[in-house]
């Protein structure tokens, strides 16, 4: 049987419903309950974009390769930037590290922008304008070099 994601969707909240009143039966503060809901929410997500790229694929086939398999993965979210050329990665040195973040949220870890913008805390509007600027800055590099 497939991934229905609504239906998780659907068990997710009536489960949160419950947990959000034992957590508050129990005194944690709003924040700390915000913290844990991000959490779930995350691995939720996660769960939605593995059963996504999983269908189709036939796991049982050793032969099988992925062509997804960014290079940079392996250099986590604070440091991606360092294998980037020269030039381009000093012009991106100047943009504040949160803008960053986001567009290798949205380009290598694969969230949306909605996902994007609760994880950071910070407008959707604003996230897609930064992840456009970032794309923009490396297009025109591409273009140029």
């Amino acid at each position: 049987m497939g991934y229905n994601h609504a239906r998780e969707i659907k068990k997710f909240y009536k489960e949160w419903r419950k947990l959000v009143r034992l957590y508050r039966d129990f005194g944690m503060s709003y924040q700390d309950i915000l913290v844990l809901y991000k959490f779930d929410k995350a691995v939720l997500n996660s769960d939605r974009r593995f059963y996504r790229y999983r269908s189709g694929y036939d796991l049982t086939n050793n032969d099988l390769e992925f062509s997804y398999v960014p290079e940079f993965d392996t250099y986590g979210i604070d440091n991606w930037t360092d294998v980037l050329p020269q030039p381009l990665r000093e012009h991106l040195a100047r943009l504040p590290e949160v803008q960053l973040r986001a567009f290798y949220l949205y380009r290598v870890c694969e969230f949306t922008q909605d996902e994007i913008s609760v994880i950071l805390d910070k407008p959707q509007r604003s996230v897609s304008r930064w992840i456009g600027k970032i794309a923009e800055i490396i297009s025109n590099y591409q273009k140029s070099g």
